[in-house]
């Protein structure tokens, strides 16, 4: 949304939509803006401008305001929109992160795809989502390339993009006497 609104999306499905720039299926774009996602299905939209920048979020482009996960157990799919033909679901703008508001849960059938423009040629880790329940995290997945040069890690109650070059895991073996 290009003026100061709020978009509540309590279920249903945003389908089949194309735009020229950022948001094929919802754009958020001013900072007085907020997107609250309690339900509904966000998919097989597209944008079709190829010069990158600001021409993201096949599904849901995330550059002001605030987007919130509000539902109790609600089921929420983000999947399936595209960028140039390439996976782009949900795209935050840099330094922007999704909130899970208190109380507020996903079901084990949702499914969402995220992406962010401080992970682009970074290194090191971006927080995409705060406030967050570890049970969760196996809803999310990262789009596209980046699943090649990322993973997500859930720490300190938030949901991370950290790449995998300084992803680490501990190992430890014990032998056993026989």
């Amino acid at each position: 949304s290009d003026s100061n609104s709020t978009f509540n999306m309590y279920g249903g499905t945003i389908s089949g939509n194309t735009a020229q720039s950022g948001g094929g299926g919802v754009e958020v774009e001013n900072e007085e803006s907020e997107f609250n996602i309690f339900a509904g299905s966000i998919i097989n939209n597209s944008v079709t401008n190829t010069d990158g920048g600001l021409h993201k979020g096949g599904g849901v482009h995330f550059a002001a305001g605030t987007v919130k996960i509000q539902g109790t157990n609600s089921d929420i799919i983000i999947k399936g929109n595209t960028v140039a033909g390439k996976d782009n679901n949900l795209y935050l703008r840099s330094g922007k992160k999704i909130t899970v508001s208190n109380g507020a849960s996903i079901s084990s059938n949702s499914s969402i795809g995220v992406s962010s423009a401080d992970c682009e040629g970074n290194s090191g880790r971006e927080t995409v989502i705060d406030n967050y329940g570890a049970n969760n995290s196996r809803c999310f997945f990262l789009d596209g390339t980046n699943s090649s040069l990322y993973v997500l890690e859930y720490q300190n109650n938030s949901l991370t993009i950290v790449s995998k070059s300084s992803h680490k895991h501990s190992l430890t073996y014990i032998s056993e006497k026989t």
